[in-house]
């Protein structure tokens, strides 16, 4: 039986509800928010070392305390601590250990680059890894909020169109950014042309394949 997808209109009554994260999405958060840690940009050799050694990082992976990388000669690697909003960006060669407040290097001469994100950005980046859990999960129908989301979705075009303007092509900041407070908004189409745009940046990206897929699958040619 084809899956199809609901347009519902919203009551007044319920427009507070429309701007919540879903409970599944909320529980979750709250559970990660101060230890999500993110990979917003992957250029080149990068791998996971230690106990999974050979495992390639790429943007939208989450990295938890502890984890072991890899950087090539070459290799560029962004990530962000979504708690503190500290983002930082590495050049390899060099491996790195990732800590709660950063990440140390090896050999401690290789220092990154660091940048604080705008406050809304790291808002939305907090809940990035359960929407990344939950788009991998959906499934039946999908209901699109329609009509009285103007303001929500306006400051989040400006947002990105903000970070775009300043981020080189590879970084997906912008892109992870638009696509968590999309699917938080429940503009599942326009969450899927944000992947799509994605994917075109970086085509080998397994995690936005994925993600990818699912919202196809459910939305099929709609």
């Amino acid at each position: 039986m084809k899956k199809s997808i609901l347009t519902q209109g919203v009551a007044v009554q319920g427009l507070i509800a429309l701007l919540l994260v879903p409970a599944s999405l909320t529980t979750h958060a709250a559970e990660s928010a101060e230890k999500a840690i993110l990979v917003t940009q992957a250029e080149g050799d990068v791998q996971l070392g230690g106990k999974q050694k050979g495992k390639r990082l790429e943007a939208f992976s989450q990295l938890y305390l502890g984890d072991r990388l890899d950087l090539g000669k070459g290799a560029r690697l962004q990530i962000a601590w979504t708690g503190s909003g500290r983002q930082e960006t590495w050049q390899g060669p060099v491996s790195l250990q990732i800590k709660a407040e950063s990440a140390s290097s090896q050999p401690a001469t290789v220092t990154p680059q660091v940048k604080q994100l705008p406050a809304v950005i790291r808002q939305a980046l907090l809940k990035t890894p359960a929407v990344v859990s939950e788009v991998k999960q959906l499934s039946g129908v999908l209901y699109i909020r329609s009509g009285t989301l103007a303001e929500a979705l306006s400051d989040a075009r400006n947002n990105y169109a903000m970070l775009r303007k300043d981020a080189p092509e590879s970084d997906l900041t912008p892109e992870i950014y638009l696509f968590t407070r999309l699917v938080e908004l429940r503009q599942y189409q326009e969450a899927r042309k944000v992947l799509e745009d994605a994917k075109a940046k970086q085509p080998g990206n397994a995690e936005i394949a994925a993600m990818a897929n699912q919202l196809n699958a459910q939305l099929g040619d709609e």
